[in-house]
């Protein structure tokens, strides 16, 4: 816009030249300036109705189709009286890990076909908070006098020529005990390759 007089003068939305205060039509190129202003005001509506779509899209998705924690692992090693495993929160919001537990099944000739058995853990990282994407590290002990089963060596885990055993052996689970944002109870099993033994 432009001044002459004092009088603020509205500029044409085709080609910019100066109209009269009022003018419906530029004298300049004869383009109706009352459909280039109904264009813009739609074209404005449009913009602000979809940016609340969006916003509306995003809030919905983040309250109600939010996956929550994820946690995933992998036992690392066994020894007669010790566990280490890392988890991982691979989810779209943050867990509290609160509880693991070994379970082990076993041959025994009550049962029909395997027994199982379960223990435990405890130790000074077990409970933690798990932020999305964070990895952990846990040492975990028996909260009673056990013997853990026994494991595979690594190179075992990883030779071909003993994937058969080592899927025969597949017994053993950490059970692991989360509780997610809206403290619901979540629980993820980790199998892993071990040797039970009778407890």
């Amino acid at each position: 816009m432009n001044s002459s007089n004092g009088l603020v003068r509205p500029l044409c939305f085709a080609c910019k030249q100066s109209l009269k205060v009022g003018a419906t039509k530029c004298q300049a190129c004869g383009s109706d300036q009352r459909l280039w202003q109904r264009f813009l005001v739609t074209l404005g509506a449009l913009a602000a109705v979809s940016s609340l779509a969006t916003l509306a899209v995003e809030q919905v998705y983040g309250r109600f189709i939010s996956h929550g924690p994820d946690i995933v692992g992998a036992v690392v090693a066994l020894d007669d009286n010790q566990i280490h495993f890392s988890v991982s929160n691979q989810g779209d919001r943050v867990g509290t890990l609160m509880d693991a537990v070994v379970e082990v099944n076993f041959p025994e000739d009550s049962c029909k076909r395997l027994c199982s058995s379960s223990v435990r853990l405890t130790g000074e990282n077990l409970r933690q908070v798990l932020d999305v994407g964070k990895t952990a590290s846990i040492t975990a002990q028996p909260v009673i006098a056990v013997r853990l089963p026994q494991t595979f060596a690594p190179e075992a885990l990883s030779d071909p020529t003993y994937q058969k055993i080592v899927q025969d052996h597949q017994s053993c689970k950490l059970l692991l005990t989360y509780v997610d944002h809206k403290s619901a109870v979540r629980q993820k099993a980790l199998p892993f390759a071990c040797i039970p033994s009778d407890p």
